[in-house]
């Protein structure tokens, strides 16, 4: 974390879209560093397939989206499905689309999402990180259900 954050510091002489990649691409990192480690608790923690944790679990995980986007309030979700994987908050991970507006006042287009209870990525943060992310939360894990209430 010290080695990311003195690169930032190093290159703040760069345009903001660079360092806004850089942070990007280490808050990304993150979130599979934290998704990805550790031995599961899933016998001594909440029943991740209980609809009221589940709820719970979604209402936390939409807010670590809607914390990305510009304008929290327009932000339109669809696809979104639930998926266990036992080393992530909670055990499951939740993936889908957003659409939101931009800057200009217009929807931006919907983008894929990967998110928990703790932290979410969004496609636009970096396409390579974000799909290695997609294919490892989204593709390779075990599917629960469909979330046409998130």
């Amino acid at each position: 974390m010290a080695t990311i954050i003195g690169a930032i510091e190093e290159n703040l002489t760069m345009t903001g879209t660079k360092v806004r990649r850089i942070c990007l691409t280490a808050t990304f990192a993150l979130f599979v560093s934290a998704c990805g480690g550790g031995e599961s608790d899933s016998e001594s923690g909440p029943n991740s397939r209980d609809p009221a944790t589940l709820a719970q679990f979604a209402t936390l995980s939409k807010y670590k989206i809607e914390e990305r986007l510009r304008d929290p309030s327009s932000a339109v979700y669809r696809s979104v499905n639930i998926y266990e994987h036992p080393n992530s908050d909670g055990g499951v991970v939740f993936c889908g689309e957003v659409n939101a507006r931009n800057g200009f006042g217009g929807m931006g287009g919907f983008e894929r999402f990967v998110a928990t209870p703790t932290i979410a990525a969004i496609e636009s943060m970096g396409s390579a990180e974000f799909q290695s992310g997609w294919n490892k939360f989204c593709v390779s894990s075990r599917f629960i259900e469909a979330a046409a209430w998130f």
